[in-house]
């Protein structure tokens, strides 16, 4: 519950930096979160009870660092500028 309380926290600089000031488009980014997680749960647990659980670890833990480096590399307005 860490990610969720930062995120809450942070909201409102996310949005006037990537979001453009709408706090509808941020929350509704938040939301995304509580439906990814049940999701991915069911697909890694599905790859774990196929696969075994080290292949199910090896890719949860690809597919999470190739997210966080998304992050990081996602540009903010100034730097893109208003143009969408």
């Amino acid at each position: 519950w860490y990610e969720f309380t930062s995120y809450a926290f942070v909201s409102n600089e996310i949005a006037a930096n990537i979001f453009h000031g709408s706090g509808i488009a941020t929350w509704g980014s938040f939301a995304c979160s509580f439906v990814a997680r049940p999701l991915g749960g069911m697909v890694f647990g599905f790859l774990a009870d196929t696969y075994g659980r080290k292949p199910a670890l090896v890719g949860s833990v690809y597919v999470m660092g190739c997210a966080s480096v998304m992050q990081g590399l996602t540009p903010c307005i100034p730097y893109v500028g208003p143009t969408w």
